[in-house]
């Protein structure tokens, strides 16, 4: 009997810590995954998110919003604490510290909708030699490619 339970003890303890170390690692990734929701509608961002709105929806050409945009520097900060908050997540999605599902889920048609009006302003600032929105557009394209496969 003695011997018995030491067998269970060697194989049975490593499972153990190993279950309960992927379970945190999961709870980590979701509360991790929803906490940037929770930073995306906290009512500074949502005051950011309607003058980037405004700017975005406005009847303005691409090339009038850039030199709107040019000119008015408290815009332009708005526009790229905006984008900060994408660029994070894709971060966070890259290197595997979001939950794929709960990510997609939440972030389904957000990041591709705000990836398609931002991308004319993305690409402006790469051509000015900036290199910005790489993993926005790294989770926008996953996101939009999941979509389409998708029943």
């Amino acid at each position: 009997m003695d011997t018995l339970f030491q067998i269970l003890k060697i194989f049975l303890g490593p499972l153990v810590i190993i279950s309960g170390l992927l379970i945190t690692i999961r709870h980590f990734k979701i509360v991790r995954t929803i906490s940037y929701i929770e930073r995306f509608n906290n009512p500074n961002m949502a005051a950011i998110r309607g003058k980037v709105d405004n700017w975005l929806n406005s009847s303005k050409s691409n090339q009038e919003k850039i030199e709107i945009i040019n000119s008015d520097s408290e815009l332009r900060a708005n526009v790229f604490s905006f984008l900060n908050i994408f660029n994070e997540v894709g971060i966070a999605y890259k290197f595997g510290l979001l939950n794929k599902k709960v990510a997609f889920e939440i972030w389904d048609t957000v990041v591709p909708e705000y990836w398609e009006k931002l991308k004319f302003f993305i690409d402006y600032n790469r051509n000015q030699g900036r290199a910005i929105g790489a993993n926005f557009e790294k989770i926008a394209k996953d996101i939009i490619r999941t979509k389409k496969l998708s029943p």
